[in-house]
């Protein structure tokens, strides 16, 4: 019997610290379209494209790290909350998330349907 993929969204959130002279909305805007569901400019699948994560794959918070980094204007970056979607948060943050073994990390990051996963970026004005 073939198993049907059970998605496990998760929320997750970010503060961004910014390399000087860098506008915030600019990185923002970089940084959901980073995380998103569709493409990059360059045509390669954002971090939550489909097919980027399969059954029972884990998600490491370093993953995310290097990611967020990746981004043109991030000097920093650093996890605040990473969790399954609608449980509380913990005081201490796991290394990754582990789906169960039919489970698909999922984060489309729709305000609108904020159950399928979220990811905020809390980024410091400075200046």
């Amino acid at each position: 019997m073939i198993e049907k993929p059970h998605y496990f969204p998760l929320y997750i959130r970010l503060k961004i610290t910014l390399q000087p002279h860098t506008l915030v909305n600019e990185v923002h805007q970089s940084l959901l379209q980073a995380f998103s569901t569709g493409e990059l400019a360059d045509g390669q699948p954002a971090f939550f494209a489909a097919g980027q994560f399969t059954f029972a794959q884990p998600l490491y918070q370093g993953q995310i790290l290097a990611a967020a980094v990746q981004v043109k204007g991030v000097s920093d970056a650093q996890i605040t909350d990473f969790r399954p979607f609608n449980r509380p948060k913990s005081t201490q943050l796991p290394p990754f998330i582990q789906p169960s073994e039919f489970g698909i990390i999922e984060v489309q990051n729709n305000p609108a349907h904020p159950e399928r996963g979220l990811i905020e970026f809390d980024i410091p004005c400075t200046g």
